[in-house]
Parts: structure tokens; sequence; C-alpha cells
């Protein structure tokens, strides 16, 4: 063997034995700038948070045979694993390789680099490798900054396909076309925005729309003005618009009640943390009562159910709203409260102070096994509610031994709890589950006692669609009755827009 064999030997050897000590430990501060995108940058800004890794920045080789404890973060470093990691691993914008003789005793996450295992490789937690993510890597003072790589909205934005909305089919407008998009100053300081809505109802053959404009300081901070005419429902949180209007146009059951509304409202928002969104608003609005229409269902009645009136008049209040929202792996929280106070004394025809909360849970869990939480609660806190701040519930989505939102007043509570267990996949809500789901509330007027009407349902769901039946007291005689049904589910609950 030659001199020169040799010697690259002994160093390739020294390289595998001590790799692991030649990168720094723990010894640097990392830390996010900016406002991270999407649930793994949310993940990796906690991650960092608790500072409880060691942090490599070397090319680095370990060695089998060698054991790292704890949890590791890989920064600028091309690193190859051979031995064990007794933790989690994060890898952020660099090359990763997971040798045969390789594990890893917690999850393994790459954002923005490569990532590239060996099949022997053991990996006991999850793996996640997003290459695409657009993060970047930079020296600071001693330590590291990650930032998410600024990514400019365009200037020109149209919504869904070259600009056109979903049809809406509702009984108080029958078809409704919608056409909208944004356009962006990018160029000019606080990037104003102007987003344009023009919508066609074919029910009152009638144009209407809405503008809004919109400065953004920062990317945490904005404010603007909102103004236009809009077709309003408070039950919208019971199903989405398109799986409403589907359910209308075969079966003419339409699970909302509606009123017109034109608006002008100045708001601002701004985000303390990624996951929280707080919102101002003044606001005046006019309501007027809609009337339905004598619409074409596939397989419904003759008549459409009657659309309640509201009380016309101006609104002049403020309102604010806390909203939360948080996506870890196999879980989403989300929760909001909103505040809406009017006075008549100031201007206006109604005095009340209004408030509603929800609440939603999802998480799945090991063998196939889920949960899923949903609770909402609105009402008078002082003064009268207009009839267009009531609410209803009943019928599917909500009670479906109940006829279709035959539960109606000022307040509302309603709570769920689901469980699922799937039958193709490794968690709950997967492609396929089973589901056992308890529904309980009650929409009552002030001074009357509420009244709680409960339902257990049986289903399956295939892809979102349940079939299944739901048992609850009876409207003649109090006993309990039986009621097949067939629903559109998705995971609902307050979500960020």
């Amino acid at each position: 063997m030659s001199r020169g064999t040799a010697l690259r030997l002994l160093v390739g050897w020294l390289t595998i034995a001590v790799g692991p000590l030649a990168a720094p430990l723990g010894a640097q501060e990392v830390r996010f700038s900016g406002q991270p995108e999407g649930d793994a940058q949310r993940e990796l800004v906690r991650f960092l948070e608790e500072e409880a890794y060691t942090v490599w920045t070397r090319d680095t080789v370990l060695a089998r045979g060698v054991s790292v404890p704890g949890n590791l973060l890989i920064l600028e470093a091309a690193v190859r694993i051979a031995g064990e990691v007794q933790g989690d691993v994060w890898v952020v914008d660099v090359d990763f390789f997971l040798r045969p003789a390789g594990r890893i005793a917690g999850d393994v996450t790459v954002l923005g680099g490569g990532f590239y295992s060996s099949q022997l490789a053991q990996v006991e937690g999850e793996t996640e490798y997003r290459s695409l993510e657009r993060l970047r890597v930079m020296p600071e003072d001693g330590g590291y900054v990650v930032f998410a790589a600024l990514e400019l909205p365009p200037a020109i934005e149209l919504d869904g396909q070259y600009g056109f909305h979903l049809p809406i089919y509702e009984r108080v407008n029958a078809v409704t076309l919608g056409w909208g998009g944004t356009g962006r100053l990018l160029d000019v300081p606080w990037r104003p925005e102007l987003s344009v809505t023009l919508r066609y109802r074919t029910g009152p053959a009638k144009f209407e729309g809405s503008l809004a404009q919109y400065w953004n300081p920062s990317a945490r901070f904005r404010f603007g003005i909102e103004a236009g005419r809009t077709t309003e429902s408070n039950e919208a949180w019971i199903r989405r618009q398109w799986v409403n209007s589907l359910f209308f146009f075969i079966t003419g059951d339409d699970f909302r009640d509606y009123y017109r509304a034109d608006r002008v409202a100045a708001a601002l928002e701004f985000r303390p943390r990624p996951e929280i969104r707080v919102r101002f608003a003044g606001r005046w609005e006019e309501a007027r009562s809609l009337d339905a229409r004598d619409v074409t269902v596939l397989f419904g009645p003759d008549t459409v159910r009657a659309n309640p009136s509201v009380e016309r008049g101006d609104t002049y209040g403020v309102s604010g709203s806390v909203e939360f929202e948080r996506v870890g792996r196999g879980s989403r929280t989300a929760a909001s409260v909103t505040l809406e106070g009017a006075s008549a004394d100031v201007a206006g025809d109604f005095s009340f102070l209004h408030a509603e909360g929800q609440f939603g849970l999802r998480r799945t869990f090991a063998r196939r096994h889920g949960l899923e939480l949903f609770a909402i609660g609105r009402g008078d806190l002082a003064g009268r509610l207009p009839s267009q701040r009531w609410s209803a519930i009943g019928g599917i989505g909500t009670l479906p031994t109940l006829p279709i939102l035959s539960r109606r007043g000022p307040r509302l509570l309603f709570a769920e709890a689901t469980y699922a267990f799937s039958v193709f996949g490794a968690g709950g809500f997967g492609s396929a589950d089973l589901l056992l789901r308890g529904s309980l509330g009650s929409a009552w007027s002030e001074g009357a006692t509420p009244r709680f009407e409960e339902n257990v349902s049986l289903a399956a769901r295939v892809l979102g669609v349940e079939l299944g039946v739901a048992f609850g007291p009876s409207t003649i005689g109090g006993d309990w009755e039986g009621r097949a049904f067939l629903d559109v589910r998705f995971a609902r609950g307050p979500r960020l827009p």
C-alpha cells in the first residue's frame, strides 16, 4: 500500500470516527425570521423555540455505533448518518443521507433540501420530506437565522379558474354566477390591493358586487375598507356552500336561511403570532328580507321551504374577533370569539351586544382511530337582537331527526363529538371510515327555557360522503326514532383565511 493511499485511509477513518465532534454542538442560537407559511414551517418555529436540540453546521458523518443524544438540527451541512440519533432530526436547506445502519429514534423532517435514505435504515417516528419549502439559512452574530424566502403575490390574481367562482344554487336567488380578482401595486409602499367581486343572480335577474381596498404595511398588519351588496346566512357553519347547493339542486333541501345586506366597513387586522388573527371593524349595514322563489329541483317537493323575514333597518356597530388555528401532525385545533355591538342612541335602528364562539378539534390516533369535536354558541348579551342576527339548527348536518332549521332564535348552543375508525389508512379520518356521532343543541328566545335535542348517529364515510342512520326523540310522543340520512361532511370549525 502506498504512503498516499494509507494517508487517505487514515484521514477517512478519522472523519468517520470523530465527525460528530467536528460540528458545533448546541452553542449557537438559531431563530426564525418573518412569518412562517404552512404547517411545516410553524412546526419548525415551535421546535426552535423549545431550544432542546444539538446544532450541526459542518459536513459530518456519524459513524456506525456512535450515538447522538436528544434532537438534532442540521443547517448548512451535508450530513450522513450511519449511527443513531436518539431524538428528532430537522434538516433545513441542505442534503441529508441516512445510511443502511442508521437509526433515528424520533421523527425526520427535511425542509428545502434533499433526503436520501436507505431502505435498511430505521426511522421510528414519522418522515416528512418537503424539498420545495422556500427556506434559507444565514449566519448571524455567532448563530443562525432561518427565514422564509419572500415570494411576493402576483400583481394580478384571479379567483378560481380565470376568475370564475363555482355556481351557487339557493332558494332565494336561484343560480348565482360570480367572477372576481385582486390587483396589487407591489412597488408602492404598503402594497395597496383592490379586490373586486361581481355576481349575477338569475332569480331576481340582477347584478351585484363588492369591493375591498386594503393596505399592507407589514406581513402581520393590514387595514382597509369594504363595501358591497351580498346575500348573507347565519347557518354557513353547517356545511360548505357548494355542498349546500348540491343538496338543494338534487333534493330541494336548503340548509340555510338568508337576508340581503348592503354594507360598508372599515377594518384592521393583525397577527401577533402566525396562528392568531385579531380583527376590528366598524360597519354600517342595511338588511332586507328575501322571499323563497319557485326554482327547479330534481327530486324535491313542488314547493320549497319559506325563507324567514328579517327586520329592515340600519345597523351601525363595531366588532372585534380573535381567531386561533394550530395544525400539527395528525391534529388540527381552531377556535374563535367574536363580539358585535350596536347602539340606536348613537346611530341606526338597533341596540344590542352579540357574542359568538366556535371551537373545533380534529385528532387522529394510532391504530386507525380519530376524534372530532365541534361546538358553537351564539346569543344576545344585552339589548334585543334583530332577526337578521338569529340562528337556527335542525336537519342533516346538525340534528338529522328534526325538520330542517326547525329550531330558531336569538340564542343557540350546539355541540357534537365524532369517533372515527378508518377501514383504510393509518389513522382515523382516512379515505373510508366508520363513524359514531353524538349531537346536542337548541335555539331559543330570551325568557324561554331552552329545549335541548340530542341525536346519536351511526354512519360510513367514503371520501367525505356519509351514509347512515340517526336516532333521536320523536317529535310526536317523545319516543326515540331513527332516520336514515345521506350527507357530505368535512372537518368544520373556524378556519383562518
